[in-house]
């Protein structure tokens, strides 16, 4: 996470997120951004620049020793051990800087139906984990 904290702070910008219309969620991407209408109800964290970055820039696939950047595809994280932890590092980074800049009435989506370690209310959730 501390890797990418002076990016993430760079990034988030002041009133970014409205009083009153931050949502967050968990297991329910979908659901979530069709409920914020891309800004135009509510603000989740991928609503945000440092979101967007995260899930339509950065790739976490360069390198620079041989073969460098794969610009086709990424592995995994879980595939790939030289990517461990980066990508939840820079989402725990992002997400903690998002409920920083929330205010006032948060809304939460949480899916019910899961099970095993991805449940609402698991301890290693990023909400669970700043609240």
């Amino acid at each position: 996470m501390a890797d990418y904290e002076p990016f993430v702070k760079a990034a988030t910008v002041s009133g970014e997120v409205p009083t009153d219309k931050a949502v967050f969620w968990q297991a329910a991407s979908t659901l979530a951004h069709d409920y914020s209408g891309s800004r135009r109800r509510y603000v989740a964290s991928a609503d945000t620049l440092t979101g967007y970055l995260g899930n339509h820039v950065f790739a976490w696939c360069g390198q620079e020793a041989e073969p460098g950047i794969n610009f086709d595809s990424c592995p995994l994280e879980a595939d790939c051990p030289r990517f461990q932890g980066q990508y939840a590092g820079m989402w725990t980074a992002a997400s903690k800087a998002f409920a920083e800049v929330s205010t006032g009435v948060i809304q939460m989506i949480l899916n019910g139906t899961t099970a095993g370690t991805n449940v609402a209310f698991n301890e290693t959730r990023y909400y669970q984990q700043f609240m």
